[in-house]
């Protein structure tokens, strides 16, 4: 991130943060090649806001510039798979991916994270 490498913390303004949240929602992911997702940006938002909070907490600030500042808003589930859709789904898939679906569904983990576990980084 390169939006605040010249500014000192006392000097970051409320009107500083909007301009960054602004600049990061423009921004193209150099990994994916697509614009970041107002999601992604809040969550840098959030850690913004625990580096204004420890620099409190170490006296070199007195207010949270971040504080109160809205994020972009962000996709809700309107609903969740049942027990009864889940074992529908299980009974209608190959037997090789059954594993799979148990872990998707019972860890609420999205499938990337499930496909590329490796043994390795399980011990």
């Amino acid at each position: 991130m390169s939006f605040f490498c010249e500014a000192k913390i006392d000097g970051i303004t409320k009107q500083d943060i909007y301009k960054f949240l602004d600049w990061r929602k423009n921004t193209v992911s150099e990994k994916t090649g697509r614009q970041i997702s107002g999601p992604s940006v809040n969550r840098e938002k959030s850690f913004l806001s625990k580096v204004f909070k420890f620099a409190i907490r170490c006296g070199y600030i007195t207010e949270n510039q971040v504080g109160g500042i809205e994020g972009f808003s962000e996709n809700r589930r309107e609903r969740y798979i049942t027990d009864e859709e889940f074992k529908l789904i299980k009974e209608n898939v190959s037997e090789d991916i059954t594993d799979i679906l148990e872990a998707l569904y019972h860890t609420a983990q999205r499938p990337g994270r499930i496909y590329n576990l490796q043994w390795n980084k399980l011990i």
